[in-house]
């Protein structure tokens, strides 16, 4: 074996995590002598993982169970905390520029991995990055929830009518796996909500789902799936959610957004669910790629080429095994991509051919909001608190560190939701000093509450659970 071959990983997605994963797994003894060294370049210390995207907007789990900082998880890999500029395979190294140190670094590599994954598509709509939410982009989840809180709390305090209608009006925009989840779960959030805000009791909430198709989700459709569809569109109905069809969304400002159908609507949130686009270098790649940019892979996932450059994820266009067509750009896919790239970039290492990406795909899941999801798994279709629970196993066993499946599981037995955005801690909060909303006890209100004894027990020094206070998160 040659010595101190190194591996170079870009990005701290799914790809680079998980192909890290298998490099240590195969070759351990090797990374530990030195032989084989990984060093990993990203703009982010900390890996997103995108699973339980519902979960995480109503509140079931703390946002910052999404982080996961690389410390944790690189722990036999260099870490370069800045972004690759250029690859020059003519030089087997890329330019990267490091953000600690301000200067240009070169990096030399043996073997290449392009994990940079993707960011939010604005579509070039006009008002998105003033005034638009994005569910994948650093901190987007709590933006959401703090939009959400901010629009709540205008809506408590005004007393115009047209005021409160927008405050309270919401959009969610995309008709893909994301929209529905985000748009199911926006109304399970606001729903937690009106136990805190009479606001949500006086004056429900308005909730719009607009996406470009006459059927939403085409995944289900194409794929023959009717049962999931038509569950779909009765949780959907259940919760009054407004869904605007053959509708695109042409701009959006301050307290309104504008479709290309001429409907101009109230509100002061709108989360666009639309769809992803590559992080591009600062300079053109030497690789070949399709018209969105992606790089052609082999079936070996190494890029169209070459030998030790190797491509997953939404970075790439990787085909089927079936030769028929692409591979989902999703996290399982992206996950059983970088598997394989460590396990080929490990038998290069030891002199054996490179294997192909066979895996066929297991199938498709999203949640509503709790104990209510669809599922498609192999063919078969499973819908409500059975799809729920077996999506949730399955995330937990994604997650990217142990130490998060628990933290998460203790997250999902919480009586309550309604944690502080405080990066992660299960603690429930309480400020004096902050804004107290009208509805100071979060407790859902009970329509026959027990008597007063007239020989209460008297208090002891355990102290109780505290509900959170809301504050403005403005």
């Amino acid at each position: 074996m040659k010595k101190n071959t190194h591996i170079l990983l870009l990005g701290l997605g799914y790809v680079s995590v998980w192909a890290y994963k298998n490099l240590v797994s195969t070759l351990g003894p090797q990374i530990k002598s030195g032989e084989v060294q990984i060093t990993v370049v990203s703009t982010s210390d900390y890996h997103a993982f995108h699973g339980f995207t519902g979960e995480f907007l109503a509140g079931m789990l703390p946002v910052g169970l999404r982080r996961t900082p690389q410390a944790k998880l690189l722990t036999k890999a260099n870490f370069v905390h800045g972004k690759a500029l250029s690859i020059r395979q003519e030089e087997q190294a890329v330019l990267v520029q490091n953000f600690h140190s301000g200067k240009t670094e070169r990096i030399e590599f043996d073997h290449l991995v392009v994990g940079i994954g993707s960011v939010d598509n604005d579509a070039g709509i006009p008002g998105f990055r003033e005034y638009g939410l994005g569910v994948k982009k650093e901190n987007g989840i709590a933006e959401c929830r703090k939009r959400i809180l901010a629009a709540v709390e205008a809506a408590s305090k005004s007393l115009d009518p047209k005021q409160i209608d927008a405050a309270l009006s919401f959009a969610v925009v995309g008709g893909g796996f994301a929209g529905i989840e985000v748009c199911g779960n926006l109304c399970e959030y606001l729903r937690e909500l009106s136990t805190v805000y009479s606001i949500l009791r006086k004056h429900a909430p308005k909730v719009y789902w607009v996406h470009p198709g006459e059927e939403a989700l085409p995944q289900l459709a194409e794929g023959g799936f009717s049962s999931l569809l038509r569950y779909c569109k009765r949780q959907l109905e259940k919760e009054g959610v407004i869904t605007l069809s053959q509708a695109r969304l042409k701009e959006i400002k301050a307290s309104a957004f504008e479709l290309d159908n001429g409907m101009c609507i109230p509100s002061r949130t709108v989360i666009c669910c639309i769809g992803q686009k590559i992080v591009p270098l600062a300079s053109p790649t030497p690789f070949m790629t399709d018209l969105k940019g992606r790089m052609e892979t082999s079936p070996q996932l190494q890029a169209v080429g070459y030998c030790n450059i190797w491509a997953g994820g939404d970075a790439a266009r990787v085909m089927h095994i079936s030769g028929k067509k692409e591979c989902r750009a999703d996290a399982l896919w992206a996950i059983k991509q970088g598997r394989r790239i460590g396990r080929n970039i490990a038998r290069s290492i030891k002199g054996k051919k490179p294997l192909r990406f066979s895996f066929p795909g297991m199938g498709q899941t999203a949640s509503l909001g709790m104990n209510k999801a669809i599922l498609e798994l192999y063919g078969i279709c499973l819908t409500g608190r059975l799809a729920w629970w077996i999506r949730l196993g399955f995330f937990l066993y994604y997650m990217p560190h142990r130490s998060q499946v628990g933290k998460a599981i203790r997250a999902f037995l919480q009586p309550r939701r309604l944690w502080e955005l405080d990066g992660g801690s299960f603690e429930f909060q309480v400020s004096g000093s902050e804004h107290i909303p009208e509805t100071r006890n979060p407790k859902p209100e009970t329509r026959n509450p027990k008597p007063e004894t007239r020989n209460p027990k008297p208090e002891t020094s355990k102290p109780k659970r505290s509900y959170p206070i809301l504050s403005n998160p403005v």
